[in-house]
Protein backbone atom coordinates (compact mmCIF):
# COMPACT_ATOMS: atom_id res chain seq x y z
CA UNK A 1 0.00 0.00 0.00
CA UNK A 2 2.82 2.43 0.82
CA UNK A 3 4.48 1.74 -2.52
CA UNK A 4 1.24 2.82 -4.25
CA UNK A 5 1.24 6.05 -2.19
CA UNK A 6 4.87 6.70 -3.13
CA UNK A 7 4.10 6.17 -6.82
CA UNK A 8 1.03 8.43 -6.61
CA UNK A 9 3.08 11.12 -4.85
CA UNK A 10 5.74 10.82 -7.57
CA UNK A 11 3.15 11.16 -10.33
CA UNK A 12 1.65 14.25 -8.70
CA UNK A 13 5.11 15.74 -8.07
CA UNK A 14 6.18 15.22 -11.68
CA UNK A 15 2.89 16.62 -13.01
CA UNK A 16 3.12 19.63 -10.72
CA UNK A 17 6.74 20.18 -11.66
CA UNK A 18 5.92 20.11 -15.39
CA UNK A 19 3.02 22.52 -14.89
CA UNK A 20 5.25 24.84 -12.84
CA UNK A 21 7.91 24.83 -15.58
CA UNK A 22 5.27 25.66 -18.20
CA UNK A 23 3.86 28.48 -16.04
CA UNK A 24 7.36 29.83 -15.45
CA UNK A 25 7.98 29.92 -19.21
CA UNK A 26 4.71 31.77 -19.82
CA UNK A 27 5.31 34.27 -16.99
CA UNK A 28 9.02 34.32 -16.11
CA UNK A 29 10.27 35.69 -12.82
CA UNK A 30 11.55 39.24 -12.57
CA UNK A 31 15.25 39.55 -11.76
CA UNK A 32 14.66 42.71 -9.69
CA UNK A 33 14.01 40.77 -6.47
CA UNK A 34 16.78 38.15 -6.29
CA UNK A 35 15.13 35.99 -3.58
CA UNK A 36 11.75 35.90 -5.34
CA UNK A 37 13.51 35.11 -8.62
CA UNK A 38 15.39 32.18 -7.02
CA UNK A 39 12.27 30.80 -5.30
CA UNK A 40 10.16 31.03 -8.43
CA UNK A 41 12.80 29.24 -10.50
CA UNK A 42 13.52 26.54 -7.90
CA UNK A 43 10.01 25.92 -6.64
CA UNK A 44 9.78 22.56 -8.43
CA UNK A 45 12.71 21.20 -6.40
CA UNK A 46 11.42 22.77 -3.20
CA UNK A 47 7.98 21.19 -3.58
CA UNK A 48 9.52 17.82 -4.43
CA UNK A 49 11.48 17.90 -1.21
CA UNK A 50 8.39 18.96 0.73
CA UNK A 51 6.42 16.10 -0.84
CA UNK A 52 8.90 13.27 -0.30
CA UNK A 53 11.03 14.03 2.75
CA UNK A 54 8.15 13.70 5.25
CA UNK A 55 7.13 10.45 3.58
CA UNK A 56 10.65 9.05 3.93
CA UNK A 57 10.76 10.25 7.56
CA UNK A 58 7.42 8.57 8.36
CA UNK A 59 8.53 5.32 6.77
CA UNK A 60 11.81 5.25 8.66
CA UNK A 61 10.27 6.14 12.05
CA UNK A 62 7.22 3.84 11.88
CA UNK A 63 7.47 1.19 14.61
CA UNK A 64 4.95 -1.12 12.90
CA UNK A 65 7.21 -1.77 9.91
CA UNK A 66 10.10 -4.22 10.27
CA UNK A 67 13.65 -3.29 9.29
CA UNK A 68 13.63 -5.02 5.91
CA UNK A 69 10.39 -3.33 4.85
CA UNK A 70 11.69 0.04 6.08
CA UNK A 71 14.77 -0.42 3.94
CA UNK A 72 12.78 -1.32 0.85
CA UNK A 73 10.17 1.44 1.29
CA UNK A 74 12.79 4.01 2.25
CA UNK A 75 14.86 3.14 -0.82
CA UNK A 76 11.81 3.41 -3.09
CA UNK A 77 10.79 6.77 -1.62
CA UNK A 78 14.38 8.02 -1.75
CA UNK A 79 14.72 6.91 -5.36
CA UNK A 80 11.47 8.69 -6.23
CA UNK A 81 12.78 11.87 -4.59
CA UNK A 82 16.08 11.61 -6.45
CA UNK A 83 14.27 10.97 -9.73
CA UNK A 84 12.21 14.11 -9.24
CA UNK A 85 15.20 16.20 -8.18
CA UNK A 86 17.21 14.91 -11.13
CA UNK A 87 14.77 16.64 -13.47
CA UNK A 88 15.41 19.90 -11.63
CA UNK A 89 19.18 19.44 -11.79
CA UNK A 90 19.01 18.84 -15.54
CA UNK A 91 17.01 22.05 -15.94
CA UNK A 92 19.48 24.00 -13.78
CA UNK A 93 22.42 22.61 -15.79
CA UNK A 94 20.70 23.64 -19.02
CA UNK A 95 20.10 27.17 -17.68
CA UNK A 96 23.74 27.48 -16.55
CA UNK A 97 24.97 26.30 -19.95
CA UNK A 98 22.84 28.94 -21.67
CA UNK A 99 24.13 31.62 -19.29
CA UNK A 100 27.75 30.61 -19.91
CA UNK A 101 27.17 30.68 -23.66
CA UNK A 102 25.63 34.16 -23.46
CA UNK A 103 28.51 35.42 -21.31
CA UNK A 104 31.06 34.10 -23.80
CA UNK A 105 29.19 35.77 -26.67
CA UNK A 106 29.01 39.02 -24.74
CA UNK A 107 32.73 38.96 -23.88
CA UNK A 108 33.83 38.38 -27.49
Amino acid sequence: MLIVLIVVALIFAVAGNLLWKKANKLDPASKKNKFKFWVQNQLGAIISAIAFLPLVFLILTDKNIDGKQKGILGAIAGAALLLELEQELILIHHQLSNTQRKLKEWMT
